[in-house]
């Protein structure tokens, strides 16, 4: 049973199975400050594992990360990918208050109980970081680590509709298709040889390796063909290809966020648990 919250003036009261408690929060501090830090970073991973995920979830399976001038860039391991936009000021201010950024350090030791197929989800802001690995409420969370993994996540789905793709530096995991279907299979006229990139599904815990970084033209056409799939109204982990060699492929795309905020999504996600 989550525990019921009031918030009074920096006081959390908190209504658990023990009774209740005032408990002194820290200030709210300000998410955009004008800095050039990676503010606040949310990324999910962990549960059951698939082949791709050590190449498509390198930052997460989702992720977010806002700067200090309230640039954002938001990512998914589908075809969908990075996308990127800016938080309007006021905006941002009222998110700080509903994310209760600052206040992470006052409650890190909520994670629930893992189960068997269980992810993990972090939320670091410049105080410290959350853990969600729990498959079922966590009886001993804090309002501040129920309320802020509730809003990022609320958030992460609100800026989709917004958010601009940003698929400027992506990378490609070429797999030979081992069921290949001719109707879902689009026509592959780039000049890149697939053939000379791609590996075999093989499941070893050396993973699929990092991809190949894509060069225009093969990045505009890879990028045209993740278009007409979202313009259809689907979202797929992945894109199938067939050559004029009727040779037919299964493409990844990993679009690669700039170095801050990659360096800020990897070390969030290294955090232990």
């Amino acid at each position: 049973m989550r525990r019921g919250l009031v918030t009074l003036a920096g006081l959390s009261l908190v209504a658990g199975c023990g009774g209740t408690q005032l408990e002194p929060l820290p200030d709210i501090q300000p998410m955009c400050d004008g800095s050039d830090d990676i503010r606040l970073v949310y990324g999910t991973g962990g549960g059951f594992v698939a082949f791709e995920d050590e190449f498509t979830a390198k930052y997460g399976r989702r992720y977010l990360a806002i700067d200090g001038h309230c640039n954002y860039w938001r990512g998914w391991n589908t075809v969908h990918g990075l996308s990127a936009g800016t938080i309007e000021p006021e905006r941002a201010t009222t998110l700080a208050n509903e994310l209760h950024f600052g206040r992470y350090s006052s409650a890190p030791g909520a994670r629930g109980e893992p189960c068997e197929d269980s992810g993990v989800a972090y939320l670091r802001d410049v105080t410290g970081t959350l853990i969600d690995i729990s498959c079922d409420s966590v009886s001993d969370a804090t309002f501040v680590w129920v309320a802020a993994f509730e809003r990022v996540r609320r958030l992460w789905t609100e800026l989709e509709a917004e958010a601009r793709p940003s698929w400027v530096n992506t990378s490609l995991l070429v797999l030979r298709d081992p069921s290949p279907s001719e109707s879902r299979a689009a026509e592959w006229t780039a000049a890149l040889d697939l053939e000379t990139l791609a590996i075999d599904y093989t499941p070893t815990a050396a993973g699929p390796g990092p991809g190949f970084a894509l060069a225009a033209p093969t990045l505009e056409f890879v990028n045209g063909l993740r278009q007409s799939v979202l313009d259809r109204g689907a979202n797929p982990f992945v894109l199938f290809v067939r050559t004029p060699a009727e040779r037919y492929y299964q493409l990844y795309v990993r679009d690669e966020p700039p170095a801050p905020v990659a360096a800020a999504l990897e070390q969030t996600l290294a955090t232990e648990w």
